[in-house]
Parts: structure tokens; sequence; C-alpha cells
């Protein structure tokens, strides 16, 4: 049998625990809201008061995880309201402390409360990967989400029992529901995989990698305080910039952007200011330059090259766009020159362009036509990402006067106040511009023209919008409710851009089903009035609102490691028997492995995979009990079926030259994938080694091999960077290192 190295098998999981991307209150702080209670409680009931802290902290993170949730809204929300059901029987538990003494004094009751704890931390990371598509790239087929979801629901109710909370247990009737949003959303997901395309799918439609190498790439960047390094992988040689050998009237837009050749192809050069490297400014101008250079994967983003000098001055270079911005396309075009099934497909490409910089957790902060650009041959991209911002960087304060017929009515409802009394913006703020986008292009102009600054503040603060002057078809019916959805003025009520996508896409099939370039006579969709439409009138159909109701390499024998990983502060005052988790993990770390063993047992009788994976490991490796590698791997199954990582890494290498357990290649590639794309750097570069060196019988796919190895080295492997290096000398398509 080939060999297969296991580096660093016990290094962190980057998906474990999903919740950093997500602010929230501080457990410590919670907790001492309720201090004064501490003082006056009966001592029985002291060991709940820290548990109902992190019950406290992890449903406010599961509400917002449905607030923020891109994808499976349904299946978020019937999770939440669940997850609400609780925190109003905890409540009740908080005020009738005295009523339920007796209770409390019940050890089993105190252990039923600490699996209900683990259990919405469950919740929690469920919701946060099926919310968002990098964290459902994790189930590998969509009936694992299916049967997840039922799973938790069970136990949800399972422990409410326990618990004697007063709530609605499901019923069938509630079931029925649950099966029927669940079955809903799994059949959007699979339509909008298979019709978004714009990099954010490959071409079999399964979740691009290209999406977590860039979200990865943006930590970096914001985490870097180096503009040199930031840039220095950017610059292209003036020399290999030339002027094109044709000449065209457009080759000069205006006195920044001009028509060069590179590398034989039409790119367009514009002249930018280069602060000194070493000032603020600088640093903010080299983290611009990398987030353009990493965005370029997305299909409907303007490429990037990278900065170069031209007679003298700096510039960027940018994939050339023949027809000019969308702005200026549709000011020179006539209505009925311009017809909807063209529309309709640059607001699909613009919709697209949208939805990759979401996934890739940026914000464009300016969508409108004038920062959309046409190709040749009418592919729509977004340009113009000088206010881009990741998710939660703080925006830059700049005069709005340009885009604010764009902007969100939260936004204008706070210009010109102080820090304290701005809002952030949000995914919604960015719905309701390409609400405004999608009517401009209708209409071919900008909104509110003629209207002076105060007047539009005025008018959309009033909750009023533009009007609708076009033909009332069918198709024209169902794009004004996409925009008027687009455009509520309550941000909540807005529908996320996947839900917009799917809507747009829809209407393409029932009314333009045949995909064409704009070189031909385009259908005209069936019109029957023409109408005047304001925010005023009543809506057109329903809105979205029904979307709220490890170190070193050895040979395939696991190494003996002794660095565990790292897992999420459990805040909680438990009575002596039950320490909390990561004590014993901290008490592994020093070496008390007594202490640890007591830990991990007691958690893991309590159902928490965190702690069943921790058992299994200490019987694996003989500490404190006797070695029982056949209940190890029983242990690492159970928490690897959980999602745990290290355990999904750990359980397919208990398949491997063990003594008495079973090699099953199939189930090897299971779970070392699942592990690889539950972000384990330590599964993704052995992963890669099977696939780039056809291992155990695998067929060689370099191309998977590749893109593992890519993900690996992202996250600072460094057999990963060293063999990445290696494929790149032997002349691989390894893509660009300079990232890693």
């Amino acid at each position: 049998m080939a060999e297969i190295s296991v580096d660093s098998v016990f290094s962190v999981a980057d998906g474990v625990s999903a919740m950093g991307e997500i602010a929230t209150t501080s457990g410590v702080d919670v907790l001492k809201k309720f201090g004064s209670a501490v003082q006056v409680a009966g001592d029985a009931v002291k060991p709940f008061l820290p548990l109902i802290a992190v019950v406290t902290v992890t449903i406010t993170e599961i509400i917002r995880i449905y607030d923020t949730a891109q994808h499976n809204k349904r299946m978020c929300g019937a999770m939440h309201d669940r997850v609400i059901m609780a925190q109003a029987a905890i409540k009740l538990l908080e005020r009738r402390q005295k009523e339920n003494e007796e209770r409390f004094k019940q050890q089993n009751y105190y252990e039923s409360f600490l699996k209900f704890v683990a259990l919405l931390k469950k919740i929690r990371d469920f919701l946060q990967d099926v919310s968002q598509l990098k964290g459902f790239k994790k189930f590998k087929e969509a009936s694992a989400v299916e049967s997840m979801f039922n799973k938790l629901s069970a136990e949800f109710d399972s422990t409410m029992n326990m618990l004697h909370f007063a709530v609605a247990i499901s019923t069938e009737d509630q079931q029925q529901l649950d099966r029927e949003a669940v079955t809903k959303d799994l059949e959007d997901i699979k339509d909008y995989l298979n019709n978004i395309e714009g990099g954010i799918t490959t071409m079999d439609h399964k979740i691009s990698s290209v999406l977590e190498e860039i979200s990865i790439i943006k930590d970096k960047v914001a985490a870097n305080t180096s503009a040199d390094k930031l840039s220095r992988t950017y610059e292209i040689p003036p020399e290999e910039l030339h002027d094109p050998v044709d000449r065209r009237p457009n080759d000069a837009r205006d006195k920044d952007i001009t028509r060069k050749s590179y590398r034989f192809q039409d790119v367009a050069v514009k002249k930018f200011a280069l602060p000194d490297k070493k000032t603020d400014d600088g640093l903010k101008v080299a983290k611009e330059l990398t987030i353009l250079k990493s965005l370029q994967e997305g299909q409907r983003i303007i490429k990037f090259y990278g900065t170069s000098v031209v007679d003298g001055a700096r510039v960027m270079v940018f994939e050339w766009a023949e027809k000019g911005s969308l702005k200026d396309y549709y000011e020179a075009t006539k209505p009925e020159d311009f017809p909807w099934e063209l529309k309709l497909k640059l607001a699909l490409d613009v919709c697209r362009g949208i939805a990759f910089l979401h996934e890739t957790k940026y914000l464009h902060h300016d969508i409108r036509c004038q920062n959309v650009l046409l190709t040749d041959d009418f592919v729509a991209k977004l340009a113009n990402f000088k206010l881009s911002r990741g998710f939660n960087d703080k925006s830059t304060a700049i005069k709005i006067f340009d885009h604010l017929p764009w902007l969100a009515p939260e936004k204008l409802r706070v210009l010109g106040k102080e820090d304290k009394e701005r809002v952030p913006y949000t995914q919604k703020c960015e719905i309701y511009s390409y609400g405004l986008l999608l009517w401009e292009l209708g209409h071919q102009k900008i909104p509110f023209k003629g209207m002076s600054p105060s007047q539009i503040e005025a008018h959309v603060l009033a909750d009023k919008r533009e009007s609708f002057y076009w033909e009332l078809g069918p198709f024209q019916q169902g794009y004004t409710k996409i925009v008027r959805d687009a455009w509520q003025g309550e941000p909540r009520l807005r529908p996320t851009i996947s839900e917009l996508f799917l809507e747009l896409n829809k209407l393409q099939q029932t009314f333009f089903p045949t995909t064409r370039t704009p070189n031909f006579k385009p259908a005209t969709p069936p019109a029957t009035e023409i109408s005047a439409l304001t925010l005023d009138s009543p809506a057109l159909g329903d809105t979205y609102r029904n979307a709220e109701d490890h170190r070193k390499s050895v040979s395939l024998n696991l190494p003996s490691a002794d660095l565990p990983p790292e897992f999420e502060f459990e805040l909680f005052v438990p009575v002596e028997e039950i320490i909390p988790l990561d004590e014993g993990i901290t008490a592994h770390r020093e070496g008390n492995k007594e202490k640890a063993w007591k830990c991990f047992e007691a958690h893991a009788k309590l159902d928490n995979p965190q702690a069943i994976y921790w058992k299994g490991y200490y019987l694996w490796e003989g500490y404190v009990v006797a070695k029982n590698r056949k209940e190890a791997a029983q242990l690492f199954k159970q928490a690897a079926d959980d999602g745990i990582a290290d355990a999904q890494l750990r359980y397919a290498f208990c398949m491997v030259n063990s003594e008495g357990i079973k090699f099953d290649k199939e189930q090897f590639m299971h779970y070392l994938i699942l592990s690889a794309d539950n972000g384990n750097p330590s599964a993704r570069y052995n992963l890669a080694d099977v696939y780039l060196n056809g291992k155990l019988g695998i067929p060689k796919n370099e191309r998977e091999g590749v893109r593992y190895l890519r993900l690996a080295a992202l996250k600072d492997q460094p057999k990963a960077r060293e063999m990445l290096k290696a494929l790149k000398a032997k002349g691989v398509d390894v893509g660009d290192l300079d990232d890693l």
C-alpha cells in the first residue's frame, strides 16, 4: 500500500467554529449582568447562572446568523423559532428561581442543562454553515443537510422535555412544515448553484474554492501593516505595455483612461495617485490593490492585472471594456434598440458580480450603472472598487452626492451625524442600491433626476420611490416586483442577493429561455397596458416577507504528537464534578492528564462532540487509561459525523495500518475529503498528495490536487508551500503563489 504522510494531524480546523466572523457579546459581559443575582440566589441556583449567560450569548449569535443568512433562510427560520421559544423558557426560569430551587438541586437536571448548552452551540454552528456557501460546502450531499436538521430538531425537542421547559414541542403539522421548508431551501440552493456561475461555482456546478481563497487573503490583508509586502507582486514592467496595433475612436475615454496592449490582449490603463507607502493612505491603496488582485477569478468583476508606469505616470492596468460603462451605453442607445431581453441579461450579470462579492465577504459600496462596464460581447462587469470594504471593515467618510440617489434610507437617515449615530453599511444597503440600478437600467436614466439632494433625502425617507413608466405586461410585472422588493424601506424585508438572482433567473427562463448574444433581433415580452406605478400604490404580488415568516511528516501510522486543536471558550462554572471543556484542554497542555481525562469523559457522556473527540484521542494514545484503539475509532467516527474536522481526519487515518481496524478506501477518502472541506490544513495537504500522486489507487487529478494544496498553503501549511513551488518549477499551473 502506498504511503501517505500525515503532517500536523492535530492542527486547528478552520471550519469547526465559524463564529469568528460574527460580532458577539462577550460572555464575561453577560455574566456580569447576573452578578447581583448570584448574591441573592440560593446555593443550588448558582451553578446555573453562568450557564444561562452562555445560553444568552449563543441565542444572540443564532439570531444574528438568521438575520444575515444568505441561503436556506426558511431552514434557518425554523431553527430560529425553536431557539426563540427556548429563550422565553430561560427567561421564565430566571424569574422563578425560588419556585425551581428543588429542580436546581438535581444533578441530572444540571447535566441536562449542560447538554442544552452544547446543543445550542451545535445549532449555531449548523446554521452558520448552511446560511453561507462557504459553510454549506462542508455537506457533500443535500441529504446530509436534511439529516442534520432533523437530528438537531429531534435533540432540541428531547432536551426541552428533559428540562421541563414549557415550550410548544413540534407537532406533526409543524414537522411537515419544517420538511417542506428544508425541501424548498435545498431546491433553491440547487437551482442557484446550477445557474449562478460567475466564479462562484465550477464548471460542474460545485462551490468554487476560490471563494475561500479570497476570504483567507482578505483576512491577511486586513491584518497586514506593510504596504511593501502587500503590493510588491503586482508590478507590470512598462515595456510589456504597448500601443494597440489598431486605432479606435474610444482608445482614450478621458484624460485618465487609455487602451493599451498587454500580452496580446486589450487592457485599460488608468492613472492613479500612489501615496507614500509608509503613510496610512499608502497602506490603504496597497490594500485596495491586493483586494482587486484577489477578485480576478470573479467572472463578472472587471479583471485587475497590476500597476505600472506609462509616460512617467503611475497607472493601474485593467481588463478593457470596449463598450464603456452601462450608463454610457444606455444614454447612447434608444429604448427600442435596448430590449428587455438584453437588459435582463445584463441585470443578471451585475447580480452575479454582487453575489461573488458577497460570497467572499466584500461589499462594493457604490452599486449603479456608472460602475458597471460592458465588454464587446455584452458581458456586464462590476468596476470601481475604490470604496469597497470587507463586511466588518469600517466605511470611509466620503462625499456621497454622486451616488446619493442609490443610497439606502437607513444610510440617508444618519447623513452628517456623529460616528456614534451612524449605522453600518450592510448587504441590505447593497440590495437597495441594486434595486435602484434595476430601475435605472429599465428606464435608461438616473433615478430622481432633477431632484436636489435634500429633495431626494426627504422623498426617500418619506418611504417614496421612483415611478415606473413602462408597458405593464407579465414580464414587466415580474421585473417591477423584484425592484420593489429590493428597495423596501425596512432592511430585513429586502431579499438576499441569491433570492434576487433566483427571481431574475426565473424571469429569464420564462420569457427568454434561449441564451443569445445581443447581435440578434430580440423578442419583446407581451404587454397589456401602460402604467405609472409608485411605492404608494399597492405592491405587485407577495414580497419576500415570507422569508422571515498539525508538525512533522510520518508514515501512515498516526503520530503521537501532543499538540491539540483549539476549541471555543466555554463560559460556565459547573459543579465540581464537571469542569469546563476548555479547562480540561488547558490541563492537557499543562501535563495534567488525569484532570483532563475526567473532563473529557464527563462531557463526552453529555454528547459533546468535541469532548467525544478528545476522549477518543486519549484512548488512542493511551493517556491515563489503557489504549483502546477500536473504541477510539468509534468515538472519532461519532465526532466526525458531528462535523469535527480533526475527528474526520483522525477517523480516516484510523483505517490505515491500524491493527484490528479494516481499511476501507471509500470511507477513507470520504472522511479525508470531509475534513479537508471542513478547513483542516493537514487534511487538505494529504488529500492533495493523494490526487497529485495517485496514491491508494486513486486516479490522479492535478486540478483538484492543486486546489487543495493552495488552500493548505494559504493556512500556512509549510509542506503545501514546498510542494506548490516544486510543481511550479516543473511547469504545472499552480496559479499565483505571491499571496500564499
